[in-house]
């Protein structure tokens, strides 16, 4: 006997599909609606039991006619809920313990910077300054992660050869900004009717590359200072605190709460002028670093992303801060002994700006490939790669595994499907 006709035995010809092997649940009666109708409260609306609709041609869903639920508390529930959702989003992210532990790290390093800008380095030496905080902050990385039990490749900085060489190749594409950038300086001196000139600066003294032993010694000091602030930041930013973010919040979340982390960092530039300069000065100043370090944060957590190592953005990094500081376009006609370079700013805009576009390119290529990866490993399908280079082991291994799993799960679906045919044809 089959089981079908098992089935029919127990629930009765008529409640047994012939295209399912399983018992359909019977119809609800017109008794068990008018049951289920009376249990519903007075102060529930009839919209919530559509399911179940009455007897009446009424509309279920017009509040006018309903008068178990007033407009006046539904309104008053909507707009309670709208003031509630952003208070319970900050409650939630401030309550959080793995944001209390990123902001415990922003904060102790935070601290140290502050006090080395504001107490300990004089304002004439700026290109000298944080130095003191970067080799701090560095000591407490290794610290850190030595109390853990980290590895480096864990916070995203592995020591093989090939990611780095990676990082150190795309972040030399992205510094192709530099040149519409300083073209932009240029050409805006030029407009002004004055006369641009490239000066390669060594503690804001200016030397001509025919200087002395003194003027190399201060440019590999400067760039070694710029390397260690480089690697120190996008380790903390980019490498522990992303790393502890982005498995609880996601990756748009973290990259926003590092991007304001980041921009407060660089509030302190500005902020030390103020014994210096007024407050009208000042303020634009500060409202420019936050937009303009708010925004390179988020590109290079793109960067972090899309490579997945931050070995690029501490390229990037070290690139943008170095080569600004160090090549500046100062205009001649207000006088030789004055070396302020004016446009500095817009120097620093424009060539964030390309830099983003380039980044944003090399994001989304990336992300696409990934989809493909990850599409040909459900479907079983062969993709024609645009570089095999851009796969890393582990993509690879992944997609074997989802592979072997997808085909091990098909077979026992087959099996099973077999097995079930030849029971039900067993007489």
């Amino acid at each position: 006997m089959s089981k079908k006709e098992d089935l029919m035995k127990v629930f009765g010809e008529a409640e047994v599909r012939s295209d399912f092997k399983s018992p359909v649940k019977p119809l609800i009666t017109q008794a068990e609606l008018q049951f289920r109708d009376d249990l519903v409260p007075n102060n529930v609306s009839k919209k919530q039991t559509t399911a179940f609709p009455p007897d009446s041609d009424e509309n279920p869903n017009d509040t006018k006619n309903s008068e178990s639920n007033p407009p006046s508390v539904e309104s008053r529930h909507k707009s309670g809920k709208k003031k509630q959702k952003l208070s319970k989003v900050l409650y939630n992210i401030f309550s959080d313990r793995t944001f209390c532990k990123m902001l415990n790290s922003f904060v102790f390093c935070m601290a140290v910077n502050c006090f080395e800008y504001f107490y300990l380095i004089n304002t004439k030496n700026i290109q000298t300054r944080g130095a003191i905080g970067k080799i701090f902050g560095i000591i407490v990385i290794f610290i850190f992660m030595f109390s853990v039990r980290l590895k480096p490749k864990h916070i995203g900085i592995p020591l093989e050869p090939v990611p780095i060489l990676k990082g150190l190749k795309r972040a030399l594409i992205f510094s192709c900004a530099i040149v519409p950038a300083y073209l932009f300086d240029i050409i805006v001196v030029l407009i002004k009717g004055g006369s641009p000139h490239l000066i390669v600066f060594a503690y804001d003294q200016p030397k001509s590359l025919s200087g002395t032993v003194d003027w190399i010694a201060n440019i590999l000091l400067l760039l070694v200072i710029n390397a260690l602030s480089a690697f120190m930041l996008e380790v903390l930013f980019r490498g522990i605190i992303y790393r502890m973010g982005k498995t609880k919040f996601g990756f748009g979340q973290t990259t926003f709460i590092i991007s304001l982390f980041y921009a407060l960092w660089y509030l302190m530039i500005p902020l030390s002028k103020i014994t210096k300069a007024s407050l009208a000065r000042i303020l634009p100043l500060c409202i420019f670093y936050f937009v303009l370090e708010f925004f390179i944060s988020i590109k290079l957590c793109l960067c972090t992303r899309a490579s997945g190592s931050v070995w690029l953005a501490i390229f990037d990094h070290f690139i943008f801060t170095a080569s600004t500081s160090i090549i500046r376009v100062l205009d001649n006609s207000v006088g030789a002994s004055n070396y302020i370079d004016v446009n500095k700013y817009w120097r620093y805009l424009v060539f964030q700006i390309v830099s983003f576009i380039l980044c944003y390119i090399y994001y989304k290529k990336k992300m696409l490939l990934r989809k493909k990866v990850k599409k040909a490993s459900k479907s079983h399908s062969r993709v024609i790669y645009d570089s095999f280079a851009d796969l890393t082991p582990t993509d690879v291994s992944r997609m074997k595994t989802e592979r072997f799993d997808e085909h091990e799960k098909s077979e026992k679906h087959r099996l099973d499907a077999l097995r079930e045919a030849e029971e039900t044809e067993s007489p």
